[in-house]
């Protein structure tokens, strides 16, 4: 079995690949190094089964020539039906705006999101489609984490 880690040399990305070396994975760590480090892989690198590549994912030509190496089979973790919600940039920016000029107490707290999602296996879609490839899809199974007793959580800072 094999994996890309993006941003495999920062702090989640080197343990995530040591999780996977753990797991009987090869390890492809794909970083620009803005915030990794090389030494966070030094054990890693002792397995013989990671590879290092030095590269930005804004670059999306190397990205995208990286994962067209092997476009015929695409592993996705769980059954695709995880759902994430996303927040464009420019909007998360405009909010985080608007939440500045109307805050009014020394400590405010603003909620910035949205109430629609997709599904990894929109995700995916996208992704194949904008590549042009059509992988042969293997999903590793288990329940999105509603199903399986879990609920979303939200993370709260307070002064």
């Amino acid at each position: 079995m094999r994996a890309f880690v993006t941003g495999g040399a920062g702090f989640v990305g080197s343990n995530l690949t040591d999780r996977l070396l753990d797991d009987g994975y090869e390890v492809v760590v794909y970083d620009n190094l803005s915030t990794g480090r090389d030494q966070f892989l030094e054990q890693a690198l002792k397995s013989g089964r990671v590879r290092v590549v030095h590269g930005d994912v804004l670059d999306a030509s190397a990205v995208v020539k990286s994962l067209r190496a092997n476009p015929h089979s695409l592993r996705v973790l769980g059954n695709g039906k995880q759902r994430n919600s996303y927040l464009y940039v420019h909007d998360c920016v405009d909010a985080m705006v608007l939440a500045f000029h109307n805050a009014r107490d020394r400590v405010n707290l603003f909620n910035v999101g949205r109430d629609d999602y997709c599904e990894v296996t929109d995700s995916v879609r996208w992704i194949t489609e904008h590549m042009n490839v059509k992988p042969k899809i293997e999903y590793t199974g288990g329940e999105p984490a509603a199903r399986a007793g879990l609920h979303p959580w939200l993370l709260e800072a307070r002064a």
